[in-house]
Order: C-alpha cells, then sequence, then structure tokens
C-alpha cells in the first residue's frame, strides 16, 4: 500500500527535517482478533500533531495522523462487518492513518452517521474525546464557560455541555472568528474576546451570567486565559 511516513524514530518534529515526510509503499497491514482492516478515506492530523514526541515503541518508518474515516474490509469482530463506513482514532503507538489502509482496535471504531462525509467524520474522534473528558461529568443546571469555543475542541465541548447542563444550564462561549456558529451549538452566551473593548471579556460574563460565577470552566487555549477565566 501507498503511505506517507516519517523516517526518524521518536519526533515529529519537521523543523530541521522538510524532507522527513515520504511517499513510500509498505506492506499491506495485518488486523488481529481485536482489530479491523481499513481502507481509509479520509484523514485528519492536529495543527500540532507534527511536533509531539513519539512513543518509544512507535514503529518506524512512522505513518503520522490518527483521526481516520473509513470502509471495513474485514473483521473478525461481530461488532463490525465488511462495507461498513466508520471513523476511528487509531493509537499513538501505531501507525496512523496517512495511508491506504489502516488497522485499528473495534474499542477504538463506531459507524458513520447517515449524512456525514468522511471528511467531516475523520475530524470528529480526538477533538470530541477530548471535549468528552471535560464535560462528561455534567450533572445539570452547571454555569460551564468555554474559552477558545471556536475551536475543534471548543466547538465540541459547547455541544456536549448544553447536552450535560439541560436547560436549567448555562454556556458562556469565548472565541474570535466565527463565534456566531456557537449559538446554533447550544451556547447561552456568545462574547467575541476581539470586539470588547480593552478586551476584558470577563467583565461581560460577569454582568450576563446570574451570580456573575462560572461552575465548570472549559479552557482550549491555555496561558492567561486560563488565569482570568479561573477567576470567575
Amino acid at each position: 500500500m501507498r503511505a506517507i511516513t516519517l523516517l526518524t524514530p521518536q519526533t515529529y518534529d519537521l523543523t530541521n527535517q522538510p524532507t522527513s515526510l515520504t511517499l513510500t509503499t509498505l506492506p499491506l497491514p495485518t488486523p488481529s482478533e481485536s482489530q479491523v482492516l481499513l481502507r481509509i478515506t479520509a484523514t485528519a492530523i492536529t495543527p500540532y500533531e507534527l511536533s509531539w514526541p513519539a512513543p518509544p515503541s512507535a514503529p518506524t518508518p512512522r505513518i503520522p495522523a490518527h483521526d481516520v474515516a473509513g470502509t471495513v474490509i474485514s473483521s473478525a469482530s461481530p461488532l463490525f462487518k465488511a462495507e461498513d463506513e466508520v471513523f476511528a482514532l487509531l493509537p499513538y503507538d501505531g501507525q496512523g492513518g496517512m495511508a491506504e489502509y489502516a488497522v485499528c482496535d473495534v474499542r477504538f471504531l463506531a459507524r458513520m452517521p447517515k449524512g456525514m462525509e468522511a471528511v467531516e467524520a475523520a475530524s470528529v474522534p480526538r477533538a470530541t474525546l477530548t471535549a468528552l473528558q471535560a464535560c462528561g461529568g455534567l450533572e445539570g443546571g452547571e454555569r460551564v464557560l468555554v474559552m477558545g469555543g471556536t475551536g475543534a475542541v471548543g466547538r465540541m465541548a459547547v455541544q456536549l455541555a448544553r447536552r450535560g447542563v439541560g436547560e436549567r444550564g448555562v454556556v458562556v462561549a469565548v472565541g474570535g472568528f466565527g463565534c456566531k456558529v456557537l449559538e446554533g451549538l447550544g451556547a447561552s452566551l456568545v462574547v467575541n474576546y476581539k470586539e470588547v473593548e480593552g478586551g476584558r471579556w470577563e467583565d461581560i460574563v460577569r454582568k450576563r451570567v446570574e451570580g456573575g460565577e462560572i461552575d465548570v470552566l472549559v479552557d482550549c487555549l491555555g496561558g492567561e486565559s486560563l488565569e482570568r477565566g479561573t477567576e470567575l
């Protein structure tokens, strides 16, 4: 099969290695009893993935990109069958999805919803699971602040937060470009920090949220935004 590979064994850092990504031919992977063989239709790569260190156990040459969508070619599991359209998160200590085929454990595989395109499905796994770690424990009625709401994780967090807090809860999203879309995703209040005089978005949150306080902070940015968010 054809694949894009990284020739360096322990790093994805391409800063000084502009030729490390190579189109090559590799043997077709063989799935175990707990895996399925996928024909990759689409794959997504995060902006930071190319600078993440690879686990020492990672194979070399290494195939990057671990969020994928594709079609099941073969499966020993009763959960999936050939021709199923799926999306998956491939393990970081194994091969990624920037190839024609990949193997994936059935634990990290899901059927693609009807009407969803492969390129959309490939963008879902990592962002959604990250957001779920932050919002999965909501019990209802909380006031949730999502910082960086317009990013991939932020958009998923807004939707999961709305589902978790219910109608009694409040979901506040702070972001920049593309903020208007967040209202349709379930945000009660959307603040575009670029349009706030002096950049004091937290003052708006204090005024608009009952009690002026936040119960749960989901910060997708870090740094100064985290410090300012925790003050609420």
